[in-house]
């Protein structure tokens, strides 16, 4: 029926969806469905593009082009996680070679790319199902035969990687987001492929945001990021171990204590993981590092205390200690000692503590300041790197 300016009103309710999705989804060939995914997405686009022109759509058509996109997210995924549940070692399931075709179709109908380009204009249970195909999508790609074709298109389509960057820091769909990065990490191409685009720079970034909640998913993603695929995340750092760190470490300068401790905590398991012993050798033999780390040991909290030694016995126990490193620990031997014995009587019960910190105090007493030699570093630039650390 025609409105009283004899325009004609957009239907409330696409039919089409109805057409295209049956209440027995599963049944429903492949190319249908994500026929039916891909009118559906269209369909909000074209909704939220009127939207954007200052054109009136109603309540009610968004609320069906959400509910429409939903749908047929769903039947995705129930012909998706099919696969799963017939997972027969040796053996390729009716299933999954439905699952199979169905990711192939998805790529190559642009559909993840699509889905984090308008996650912001679902509902949040939408957002949801979209976060989970887009998933599914990536760690299905052992078991279907398809992780070639994923990693293909991730790397191809650098829209995605700046969209769910972005997304991680709105409020809306920050955890959305962050999720799907995480699911990239199943990949060791696309953890080396993040890393050459800086990923990490930009976590780290998000890590200081005031948002408790964009900051604690940004260090999970940076967690993933660094230790999901280690040998790769090692052969990145050894080249670019400092600049890594510099802006690293402003995590562990940060004036909030959950920062704080999640980036010690997290810098403790990488520096003491095997895989990165290059990395760690690297770190331990910088001045600059060393005197954040005694900082550390003065601070008022007695959990980055603990967090905070953990890293610092590294530099002590380093059997190469470069010349600045071995002066700045000399001359403030007596009070790093002093400081140490005082750690150990606060946690006596603490056997594996207690242990570390004998060794450590050990190692400092019988530290003597370095021989001089032609290539020794000038003597003042020495007293100022000392200087600059602060005593404990």
């Amino acid at each position: 029926m025609a409105s009283r300016s004899g325009a004609v009103p957009t239907p409330c309710v696409p039919w089409k969806f109805f057409r295209s999705v049956s209440p027995d989804d599963r049944k429903r060939p492949p190319q249908e469905l994500c026929r039916a995914l891909t009118d559906s997405i269209d369909m909000l686009g074209s909704r939220t593009m009127e939207a954007e022109d200052g054109l009136h759509v109603t309540a009610c058509e968004r609320a069906t082009c959400t509910e429409g996109v939903q749908t047929c997210l769903q039947a995705v995924l129930r012909s998706l996680e099919a696969a799963k549940k017939e997972n027969v070692a040796g053996l390729v399931s009716p299933q999954q070679q439905e699952a199979q075709e169905i990711v192939l179709l998805l790529l190559a109908a642009d559909l993840p790319a699509r889905l984090v380009m308008c996650i912001e204009a679902l509902d949040f249970e939408a957002r949801k199902d979209a976060m989970r195909l887009f998933r599914t999508i990536l760690t299905l790609g052992p078991l279907l035969d398809t992780k070639g074709q994923v990693v293909e298109y991730v790397q191809n389509h650098p829209q995605i990687l700046q969209l769910l960057l972005e997304g991680a820091s709105r409020p809306e769909v920050f955890s959305h987001c962050e999720n799907m990065l995480r699911s990239c990490t199943t990949y060791p191409q696309l953890v080396a492929h993040f890393h050459e685009r800086s990923v990490g720079s930009r976590l780290i970034e998000l890590a200081h945001d005031q948002c408790f909640d964009i900051s604690s998913e940004a260090f999970s993603s940076l967690r993933e990021l660094l230790l999901a695929q280690k040998t790769v995340t090692a052969t990145y750092l050894q080249t670019h171990s400092e600049d890594f760190f510099v802006q690293y470490n402003t995590l562990l300068q940060a004036s909030d204590y959950v920062t704080q401790r999640q980036a010690l905590r997290l810098l403790g398991e990488v520096l003491l993981d095997r895989t990165f012993m290059q990395v760690m050798v690297a770190y331990v033999g910088s001045e600059q590092f060393l005197q954040i780390h005694m900082n550390l040991l003065r601070d008022p909290s007695k959990a980055i205390v603990l967090e905070a030694f953990h890293v610092f016995k590294i530099f002590v126990a380093n059997p190469h200690k470069p010349q600045r490193v071995q002066n700045i620990l000399c001359r403030n031997r007596d009070r790093l000692v002093q400081r140490l014995e005082a750690l150990g009587a606060e946690r006596e019960s603490d056997k594996s503590l207690s242990q570390d910190l004998r060794t450590v105090i050990g190692v400092l007493q019988t530290i003597t300041p370095p021989e001089t030699s032609s290539a020794a570093p000038n003597p003042s630039q020495e007293n100022a790197a000392a200087a600059a650390a602060v005593t404990v």
